[in-house]
């Protein structure tokens, strides 16, 4: 009777967790990540000073992390990047997929905090 007992919970336990597995995969989609890539590509910032101008399309990505919303990583809810323009400036990307990301210039000091061995000081002050 223990016996029978045992399997039956773990044939539910089995059936209750590939029934979730399945759940996660069919809602997970595509995710974030496609919308996150267009938006940044969208990003134009013309200045009247040329060294800080950025192009989404011509950036370079220096540094990104993903930030996710359980320790699994199986939802992914939001993507930084840190990216600079051809001048050597660095900017600050955060986004969540939703259409209004956050995007600014941010001081070479900053930059150099924040990335550390990636940052690379720019021509004009080298």
């Amino acid at each position: 009777m223990k016996g029978d007992a045992l399997l039956i919970g773990l044939l539910f336990s089995g059936i209750a967790g590939y029934l979730q597995y399945r759940n996660l995969k069919k809602n997970r989609g595509p995710g974030i990540v496609p919308r996150v890539d267009e938006e940044f590509r969208q990003v134009r910032f013309d200045a009247s000073d040329p060294r800080l101008a950025f192009d989404g399309r011509t950036a370079r990505v220096v540094h990104e992390w993903r930030e996710y919303a359980d320790r699994y990583q199986t939802e992914l809810i939001r993507i930084t990047r840190y990216a600079r323009n051809p001048h050597g400036e660095y900017f600050y990307f955060m986004s969540e997929g939703k259409g209004n990301p956050l995007f600014r210039h941010i001081s070479q000091a900053a930059a150099q905090a924040a990335l550390g061995k990636k940052y690379v000081a720019p021509p004009h002050t080298a």
